[in-house]
């Protein structure tokens, strides 16, 4: 049987709240977008308050992070306070995996959102280009570990 290629595919993480130079933020809060609106089944005057369809002037959004709650504003989006990178694999992201991956010297965050998707925070301080190669070089050395020992044991099973 032939053994599958161990590969890490990246792209550049795209912030959900930067879209085309436009940052969609501020449109939400200055009323510009298109929202849903509710409708309770009254009329406006019926249920003893006005419907609102967007946040209170005063309401800042902000986004819960592995590092704290970061109150988002212009020039404050996610994308602007960390390098995030989505990896993308061949091979199921394990626990052992995991801590390989975070002993990386310039991880500064990782989520594993599927077995074989991880969204990755590099530390400014560092070059994604080199953080990248370790954790692939770091991996590749585990997994063909791993494969060694498999086939050694397997070469100890007498044949049926």
């Amino acid at each position: 049987m032939k053994s599958k290629k161990q590969l890490i595919g990246w792209e550049k993480w795209q912030d959900p709240f930067v879209q085309n130079n436009n940052n969609r933020l501020s449109n939400y809060i200055d009323g510009d977008t298109d929202t849903d609106t509710y409708t309770d089944g009254y009329k406006d005057g019926d249920s003893g308050h006005a419907p609102q369809n967007k946040p209170p002037h005063n309401a800042v959004p902000v986004i819960i992070t592995p590092v704290g709650i970061i109150p988002i504003g212009e020039g404050m989006t996610p994308g602007q306070n960390f390098n995030f990178w989505i990896g993308h694999t061949t091979f199921r992201l394990t626990l052992n995996i995991q801590d390989i991956i975070e002993s990386v010297d310039g991880v500064e965050i990782l989520d594993i959102h599927t077995p074989y998707r991880m969204r990755l925070g590099i530390g400014k301080m560092f070059t994604s280009q080199n953080v990248k190669y370790n954790i692939s070089q770091k991996i590749s050395e585990y997994l063909n570990s791993i494969k060694k020992i498999t086939n050694d044991i397997k070469s100890q099973i007498p044949p049926s």
